[in-house]
Parts: structure tokens; sequence; C-alpha cells
């Protein structure tokens, strides 16, 4: 069962987890779970790739545009705290990168998404109720 879906957000993921497997960015690295923890992935060294902060950030907002609605939250959430940071880190976001954590975590902590279309939310806060109660 997959939960990406197919988009272009994917093909850019993929990409950019395939260019960094294959080409180590020289400089400073984050860690980054190919498959998110929050969706299962492991520690194992097959699902974890060094992106710079820059691609760590970005690979992050494409899992939030990539992913079936079921794990929607829990992407915007971990996208959000990317603005969470550690003294090691030497992660900077520009102001509309942080702009976009910051409404990550805003509709990552809400109870129902703001989502324009009424019948798309309605379908997605059904979906989502099913998920928190299985």
């Amino acid at each position: 069962m997959t939960v990406f879906i197919d988009n272009k957000y994917t093909r850019w993921y993929n990409a950019l987890i395939e260019k960094r497997r294959v080409e180590c960015y020289v400089g400073y690295t984050e860690r980054h779970h190919i498959i998110p923890s929050c969706m299962g992935g492991s520690n194992d060294p097959t699902n974890i790739v060094s992106l710079s902060a820059r691609e760590h950030v970005v690979a992050h907002w494409l899992l939030t545009k990539m992913v079936e609605p079921k794990w929607y939250r829990k992407l915007e959430y971990a996208f959000g705290s990317m603005l969470r940071k550690s003294k090691e880190q030497q992660r900077k976001l520009t102001p509309l990168e942080a702009a976009r954590c910051k409404e990550a975590r805003s509709l990552a902590r809400r109870n129902v998404s703001t989502l324009l279309n009424p019948s798309t939310r309605k379908k997605w806060v059904e979906s989502m109720q099913r998920v928190i109660t299985a």
C-alpha cells in the first residue's frame, strides 16, 4: 500500500532524495528519514539521507504536498517543527519558509483543517476521524 500520491511534488521529492543518495552534499547536513518516522519509517541506514539544511526544509514541505489526507496532519506538524533547532543546527529559514512552517504548525494544531471547499473539508474531517478512532 503506497501512501504517496503520484504528483509533481512526489517526483521532486524523489529526485532530491536520489540526488543526495548519489552525490553527497559538502558542508553542514541534517539527517532526513526518507519514509518519515510518523509514517512507520525506520532508522535503518537505507531510510536515512543527509541533506543540506535548506534541502531538509524543502523535503518536509514536499512531504506535506504528496501524502494521502490521513497523514497530512502529522506531516504538517513535522514541517512546522522545522522552526525548532538545537544549538548544533545551522538551519536558517527565509521569511517565506518560516511563514510556511508557522502556518503548517498552526494547521496541525487545529482539530479541523481550513480547507476552502466545504465538501472536501467534510471528507477530510471524516477521514481524520476514522484514523483517530482506528
